[in-house]
């Protein structure tokens, strides 16, 4: 409320991951799960925030009603302006045969896919949530290293360059992923430490 009597928004960080002290993990994680299983971080780095843990789940997975529904829910309840996701945008290889994800191939083996059009849906369904909701909203979602556009199209903004080096043989890349005029939706950029100080004026340059 002291946000909006300001005249700013406000909205939550999400990340497709299910923490493992969920009531519901162990019922749930085998179906939702993205295989071969990718935990979103270690805790052996930061051995205080265990409960910050979290198992990736895969958006062509059932876990995308429970996502959508819980994000309704909280928009609703606390008054959210939109939400902000964390590499939602990418459609992860999975494997995960329990949600319709891999195919056998000619050798016997089974092997992943990419949901992109799974993952793409789950992202019209977010924006459709927000703008019904807030027509006002903003769905913003920040990608690094891609840029998915059959995804992306469903975002507000998107959030882009953390974690990735500004060397100059990325200069190419750079000018057609970071440049809004080819994908009509804007785009920030994020520097990152360390490489944002290794690569801190370059940075800059590029951006300008």
């Amino acid at each position: 409320e002291a946000i909006h009597r300001k005249g700013l928004k406000y909205y939550v960080y999400t990340y497709k991951a299910i923490n493992p002290l969920h009531p519901n993990y162990e019922e749930y994680f085998h179906e939702w799960g993205l295989h071969p299983r990718t935990r979103w971080m270690n805790p052996s780095k930061i051995p205080t925030a265990r409960n910050y843990d979290a198992d990736s789940t895969c958006a062509n997975s059932p876990y995308t009603d429970y996502f959508v529904a819980s994000f309704e829910k909280v928009l609703k309840e606390s008054d959210l302006d939109g939400i902000y996701m964390d590499g939602n945008t990418k459609a992860s290889l999975c494997a995960n045969s329990h949600h319709g994800c891999g195919y056998r191939d000619s050798k016997g083996q089974w092997q992943g896919t990419y949901p992109i059009f799974a993952t793409r849906e789950m992202l019209k369904r977010l924006y459709a949530v927000t703008h019904l909701n807030k027509p006002e909203g903003i769905v913003d979602v920040h990608q690094s290293f891609c840029l998915c556009i059959p995804t992306t199209s469903f975002c507000d903004i998107i959030y882009t360059g953390e974690h990735e080096p500004f060397s100059p043989e990325r200069l190419p890349e750079i000018r057609v992923r970071y440049a809004r005029r080819a994908w009509g939706i804007p785009i920030e950029t994020l520097g990152s430490t360390p490489l944002y100080l290794r690569y801190a004026r370059r940075y800059w340059a590029y951006m300008l």
